[in-house]
């Protein structure tokens, strides 16, 4: 008979952008004896603070957090780096005897860590460099027909827009004769996971949306994307992609100012493709079978519960193999 599992689960936050999952995270995680572990695909980046909206200094005094500022801006990461420095960091506070708390909106980076990665080959500088001209001469659009005229699967799971992974799916087509879709999905067990799945209205997320985008841009957006300028980094990099980066970007190379008329349009730019991306992200975070969607504050005091039983029941079953 397999023994139990006695490692506390993995309380996965997961939800769209703005609607609270960090604070819920950190007040969890502090009073249950926990440590963060960032879940974003733009907050590894050095740098890039403000507008991917990383946890300020009083977060992180009150709760270690992990995976955030890994590399510069100017170097590739992918999901598969993030699921080994994912799990490492798992496996490290599990060892200081506390809970992982992942949180994120990065739905690719979530769904890699908790069902693996298929097995594909190393990228081919070659004919990724080949693609990107492709890309160059044809459009992001064009592209994605390529795509689905060879890997029909892939196409339909990623938008045109998501530039980098049908890159990568059309390269691993390329290399191997074989469709991305058809790899199969390989990954070393987590071990217990708690989802949380949390959301709010579309009538109250939207004007939170425009009201972070207003606060992170006051707190000197457009300042941050000139220092990236001037360290040399440029719109053509994968971490520009970030939302809102390109908008903020071309506002600051226009010459506009932070403030006025311009200002104020550049905002409703990135509040518009964050409503957008929020669209996305609810595909990703479909609740599963027998999962409710919490509202992060109204529901907190029955999600701090449902968390709170969850590690009682690991602590019993730890207590009953000791």
């Amino acid at each position: 008979m397999t023994p139990p599992c006695t490692v506390p689960p993995v309380v996965l936050v997961v939800g769209p952008t703005a609607v609270g999952k960090t604070e819920l995270a950190v007040e969890l995680a502090s009073r249950l004896g926990g440590e963060v572990i960032g879940a974003d695909s733009r907050q590894v980046y050095r740098g890039m603070d403000i507008g991917t909206a990383k946890p300020g200094q009083a977060d992180r005094a009150l709760v270690s957090h992990h995976l955030i500022d890994v590399v510069d801006p100017d170097r590739d990461f992918d999901a598969g780096q993030f699921r080994a420095l994912a799990l490492a960091a798992i496996a490290e506070v599990r060892e200081r005897g506390r809970v992982p708390f992942v949180v994120g909106g990065s739905g690719f980076y979530v769904r890699a860590l908790t069902d693996g990665l298929p097995e594909l080959p190393p990228p081919d500088p070659e004919i990724r460099a080949a693609l990107r001209a492709r890309h160059l001469e044809i459009g992001g659009a064009r592209l994605h027909l390529e795509l689905a005229s060879v890997d029909e699967a892939s196409a339909r799971r990623l938008h045109p827009n998501d530039t980098a992974r049908v890159l990568r799916a059309l390269e691993v087509e390329r290399q191997t004769g074989r469709p991305l879709s058809s790899f199969r999905d390989v990954g070393r067990a987590l071990g217990p996971v708690l989802r949380v799945p949390v959301d709010r209205p579309r009538d109250e997320l939207g004007p939170r949306i425009a009201a972070r985008t207003a606060a992170m841009w006051e707190a000197g957006w457009l300042d941050e994307v000139a220092r990236l300028a001037s360290a040399g980094l440029g719109p053509e990099l994968k971490a520009m992609n970030a939302l809102g980066y390109r908008e903020a970007w071309e506002h600051w190379s226009a010459g506009f100012a932070s403030r006025g008329p311009e200002a104020s349009a550049t905002q409703q730019r990135i509040a518009a493709a964050t409503r957008q991306y929020v669209r996305r992200q609810r595909s990703w975070f479909r609740p599963r079978e027998g999962e409710i969607v919490s509202h992060p504050e109204r529901d907190r005091g029955a999600i701090r519960e449902r968390v709170e039983r969850a590690l009682s029941l690991s602590n019993a079953l730890a207590a009953g193999t000791g």
